[in-house]
């Protein structure tokens, strides 16, 4: 998910659009903190994403700004 992301930030690195990344293994209250930046991309592994979901996070409760979810390592 960490390669996915530092490919679209290649991508889109002369653009505003904001991206994040959650996956297991970061720091929870990092990941948080970028949520709330209101990315329009989200990468995110299943499982940190259910978390964060069930946790009723903001940014994930309401996700019509949200563009792009990539969902990475679902096999």
């Amino acid at each position: 998910a960490v390669q996915v992301k530092h490919h679209i930030d290649a991508i889109t690195k002369f653009t505003d659009i904001k991206t994040a990344v959650v996956v297991g293994g970061m720091s929870q209250p990092k990941q948080r903190r970028m949520l709330k930046r209101r990315p329009e991309i989200l990468i995110a592994t299943p499982g940190r994403l259910w978390d964060l979901i069930k946790e009723q996070h903001p940014h994930l409760l309401n996700l019509r700004q949200l563009k792009c979810l990539v969902i990475d390592e679902a096999e």
